[in-house]
This record gives structure tokens, sequence and C-alpha cells, in this order.
């Protein structure tokens, strides 16, 4: 084969996901894997993997943790490789909005979470849910109002397995190395402000009680398994607990139609 043929192939081959996988399935009939033709081919695969990367450098304004991290760990070619195909069949269809484009990335990395080692796992599930948590509620709207309390539409609590803000700095800081991460679960409150979205640790007790306002469950129940998880005087705690949120706004009263 002549040089412009091969370079033909190639090229077609970074833009036709359909033609790659015709490519690749007679590849794989006529030669096993380990054979130099097909090995190039999976070089291409790369190669196609490290385009679309580029394509969702936009991306990096909404995750940048996530990418950054995925890539300290030498995992984001071999992510968008795995996403290249579909990416590319939909991309025929036109322009991807930003919002498709990071769902598509979310659903990825939580498909291979469980490939990815044992290590890495924690800290890319960490980041990526928080970083998803700051853009959703960023769009969230408000929710109808229920007949119990209920966290408000602009609040949120999230539990992970390690610091992520700490974690979130680091990455955003020039010349930044993995480091060892501790796992230790910790808890944290999104709120939706006039200037963004607020992120703070939270206490345990604080997280436990108000995860749990869901508002269909009466705060007495609450209290009640409250109390039974941790001891009659911790009951009276979840009633001050909840008029503190409710003062600050952090939960969502019932109104008199609903109780009625």
């Amino acid at each position: 084969m002549n040089a412009d043929i091969a370079q033909g192939l190639v090229a077609r081959c970074l833009v036709d996901a359909e033609f790659f996988d015709r490519c690749e399935a007679q590849q794989r009939a006529r030669q096993p894997e380990a054979s130099p033709k097909y090995l190039q081919l999976a070089k291409v695969a790369r190669f196609r993997g490290f385009i679309t990367r580029i394509k969702h450098t936009q991306l990096r304004k909404v995750v940048p943790g996530t990418l950054r991290l995925l890539g300290l760990y030498r995992l984001d070619i071999s992510l968008f490789t795995a996403m290249a195909p579909d990416f590319q069949k939909a991309r025929m269809m036109g322009s991807m909005p930003i919002d498709a484009m990071l769902l598509r990335l979310e659903t990825a990395v939580n498909a291979r979470l469980a490939t990815f080692p044992q290590h890495v796992r924690a800290p890319v599930e960490a980041v990526l849910r928080h970083e998803m948590r700051l853009f959703r509620m960023a769009r969230s709207n408000p929710t109808s109002v229920t007949s119990q309390p209920r966290l408000s539409h602009d609040v949120a609590i999230e539990r992970y397995m390690l610091d992520v803000l700490a974690l979130s700095e680091r990455l955003a800081q020039n010349g930044f190395e993995v480091p060892d991460i501790v796992l230790e679960p910790r808890d944290f409150l999104y709120r939706r402000v006039s200037t963004g979205i607020y992120c703070a640790p939270l206490d345990a007790f604080s997280a436990y009680v108000l995860s749990r306002m869901d508002g269909v469950t009466p705060v007495a129940e609450l209290a009640r398994d409250v109390m039974a998880a941790l001891g009659h005087e911790a009951a009276g705690a979840v009633d001050d607990l909840v008029a503190d949120a409710m003062a600050r706004g952090l939960v969502m009263a019932a109104t008199a139609r609903d109780l009625a």
C-alpha cells in the first residue's frame, strides 16, 4: 500500500467511526491482536482518543479537577479512546451542547470506575461528583412544597470518602503531583447564593439529620430514628438543628395547607 492510500485510510478512520469499526473487526478476524497490523490500528484508535480529548477542552471550565486528575493518573487517553466512537457518531448529527458532553463524560467515567486502579477510584469519583454537583446546582430549579420539612431547593449535602475541597484546591495549583490521599468519610454542605455555589464541611450529625429530611418523613419520626441510633439525648438536638436550619433557610417548612 502506498503512502497516500495509507494516509487516506488513517484520516477516514479518525473521522468515520463506523468505517473504523469495520476495519477493526476485519483485522481482528484475520490476525491476532498482537500482530503488527492490529497494533498499528490500536495506535490509530489512541490517536482518535487524543483528538476526542481535545474536542472536550471546553469542559475544563466545568470539571477542571476531574480532567486534571485523569491526566495525572494517565487515564485520560484510554477513557477518551473508549468514548470516541459514540462521540463521533453523535457529532455527525450536529454540534453537541456542553450539558450533553458533560453527561457523556460523567457516564463514561462512572462506567469505567471499577476498572481503574483501586487507589484512583475514590479521588476520581469524589472530584467528578463534586464538580457535577456545583454545575447542576447552578442550574437547578425550585421544587414543589411538600407535606413535611425538606432541604431547600438551593441546598444539597454530599458525603465523600476524602476531603474533596482540599483535593480540588491542590488540583488547581500548578505543579501538583498526586499525593497519598487519606480516605476518611467527610460531609459537605452546598448552597446556592448570589455569588455562586457555597460549599463547606458539615459535621456528621447535621449531615445525618438534614440528609434525611425528604419532605415525607415527619420530624418526630426522624427524631425517634436518631434517638434509636445515637441515644436519648440526641432527640432534643434534632429539634434544635431543624429549627436552626429553618431559620437559616436551609430547610423548607411544610405549609398549613399541606399539613391539613
